[in-house]
């Protein structure tokens, strides 16, 4: 039983020996080693918010006002230089005057006479410079009449003395066959008085 004891003593002394030995012949164990990376490059992207601008042209306001009475119209004074180059004008006929010395903004009539009727309309620029459009009125009874550019807010105007005559109205089918029928009849009534003389003159013989 001693022996037995010393040798189970003897063999776990050699187990315990070996165990050690195997322990320090084991490679050591890997030491875990954090590297340290530069940080991400964060790119950012600013977009500049569009900018929309939007620019009205300030509407340009044309005021109608009634015409002038005609003696209003008569004592203006005669334009110093004429309001139309043509002094003869033919009803329906256009017409467009420019002429200044008008305040600027304010609205400017362009008028027939005798009886003032209001033809055109335009405001004065910047400058008092106006230039006013409008037709001599088809039904204007021919003869003499006067023009005129008037702003009724300042009271300053000038005139033009023309003259309008009817504008002649090309002829229908029906005129032209009454023209063409009294033309035969003339020729018809022609012919029948040679013919009648004719006889006159061969019966004497």
């Amino acid at each position: 039983m001693k022996r037995l004891a010393a040798l189970l003593v003897a063999t776990g002394s050699v187990m315990i020996v070996s165990q050690v030995a195997s322990a320090q012949n084991y490679p050591p164990a890997e030491s875990s080693t954090t590297v340290a990376y530069p940080p991400a490059e964060v790119t950012t992207t600013t977009e500049a918010a569009a900018v929309t601008t939007t620019t009205e042209a300030a509407a340009t306001t044309t005021t109608t006002l009634p015409a002038p009475s005609a003696s209003t119209i008569s004592a203006l004074p005669a334009a110093a230089t004429p309001l139309v180059s043509n002094s003869n004008i033919q009803t329906g006929t256009a017409v467009t005057v420019t002429y200044s010395g008008f305040t600027a903004g304010e609205t400017v009539q362009l008028i027939v006479a005798s009886t003032p009727q209001v033809i055109g309309t335009a405001v004065a620029d910047a400058s008092g410079s106006a230039t006013v459009s409008g037709n001599i009125p088809a039904d204007l009874a021919a003869g003499t009449h006067t023009l005129a550019i008037y702003a009724p807010v300042s009271g300053v105007g000038f005139t033009q003395s023309i003259t309008v005559t009817a504008t002649a109205l090309p002829a229908t089918g029906g005129e032209m066959a009454t023209r063409l029928g009294i033309i035969f009849v003339a020729a018809g009534i022609g012919m029948f008085a040679v013919s009648q003389r004719r006889r006159r003159n061969i019966a004497d013989a």
